[in-house]
């Protein structure tokens, strides 16, 4: 991939409302929103629009979604670890350009992946609604990177050759005056994975 960037004003946005106006238009988008603004080195906030690869870790099984809809999967051993498996995965994007710097894997890490690194027993549950894997990290297609220490707001995506940029669809976004406000609410009893064994 090669990257394309634009920059915008920064000062008229913050990241939670820019979060709220292309959530609905891109599906899936994610926001890492950065608390400490007094140092350079962390004055970042990020959104993740358009996932178009991802690694994900659940039940020992590795399983890697290529841009090109491709699927691998590999089980964890002892030999092929968790970090083994994103350093592999990793290496398979190139990515140039300006900006290119800011992608990466975006994604989570939950507690129960400790059963993968130690002695822990950890409690299993499925839940057909919601079956989250244990780990998971995305590459997204856009990003919209906060600078907070220079008020800054840079568009940068990722392009495949002979590929059409859409940022003129994220810029009309970003200067839309309204946004889809939703309530939520709790859906079932709070409960924990770790075993009392």
């Amino acid at each position: 991939f090669t990257t394309n960037t634009i920059k915008v004003m920064g000062d008229l946005h913050t990241p939670v409302t820019l979060y709220l106006k292309i959530r609905d238009a891109f599906p899936q988008s994610a926001l890492l929103e950065s608390s400490d603004y007094h140092s350079n080195e962390n004055s970042k906030s990020f959104i993740g629009l358009q996932p178009i690869a991802n690694i994900d870790i659940n039940n020992g099984e590795v399983l890697e979604v290529l841009p090109d809809g491709t699927h691998h999967t590999a089980m964890l051993s002892d030999t092929y670890t968790i970090s083994e498996a994103v350093t592999r995965y990793m290496s398979k994007f190139e990515i140039s350009g300006q900006n290119s710097d800011v992608f990466g894997l975006f994604g989570y890490t939950t507690f129960n992946c400790v059963k993968y690194t130690d002695n822990i027993k950890i409690k299993e549950s499925k839940e057909d609604r919601n079956d989250a894997p244990d780990m998971r990290y995305i590459l997204y297609k856009i990003l919209m990177v906060f600078d907070h220490q220079n008020d800054e707001l840079t568009l940068v995506e990722l392009l495949a050759d002979g590929e059409e940029s859409k940022l003129s669809k994220v810029e009309s976004l970003i200067n839309a005056r309204n946004f889809a406000s939703y309530n939520f609410h709790k859906d079932g009893d709070e409960w924990s994975t770790i075993s009392d064994e």
